[in-house]
């Protein structure tokens, strides 16, 4: 029974810490979708190919490849092509929206501290390991292809 709920739980959470930053991310004019894109993009570095972060947020190309259009027209995004391939489409951040992203992460800290008031220290160094080895787990799915089987 426990098996079959963690997967529910674990929406639940998603969800719930959703619907508690979204408010605090409008107050930096982010949605919650767009401070996925833009952390996924400062996650990736210079090798922030929009194949790369499509990959990394589960999304197609095209759906990205709107988002990067209204954030590159919000200035929030700059576009450019590789270095190495022409074709393929490299993203940074520019300073606007780095400024906004780093606002947001004191939110999400803020929420780190609302759900570890709920855990003792002895539990949120249990559940921290426990949810690395699931998403280590998850990466190795990912990374061997096994997850499109």
């Amino acid at each position: 029974m426990a098996q079959e709920s963690i997967g529910v739980r674990i929406g639940l959470l998603y969800d719930l810490q959703a619907s508690w930053l979204e408010p605090r991310f409008a107050r930096h004019g982010l949605s919650f979708t767009t401070f996925q894109l833009l952390a996924a993009v400062q996650s990736a570095g210079k090798s922030a190919s929009q194949v790369e972060i499509a990959r990394r947020l589960g999304i197609s190309a095209a759906t990205l490849s709107e988002a990067v259009f209204a954030l590159v027209k919000k200035g929030w995004i700059q576009q450019s092509a590789s270095a190495t391939d022409r074709r393929v489409k490299v993203l940074s951040l520019t300073t606007p929206a780095t400024k906004a992203l780093k606002a947001a992460l004191k939110e999400v800290d803020q929420f780190e501290v609302l759900v570890q008031r709920a855990l003792s220290e002895a539990d949120i160094n249990r559940l921290a390991k426990l949810m690395d080895a699931v998403a280590k787990e998850v990466e190795q799915e990912f990374s061997t292809g096994a997850s499109s089987r």
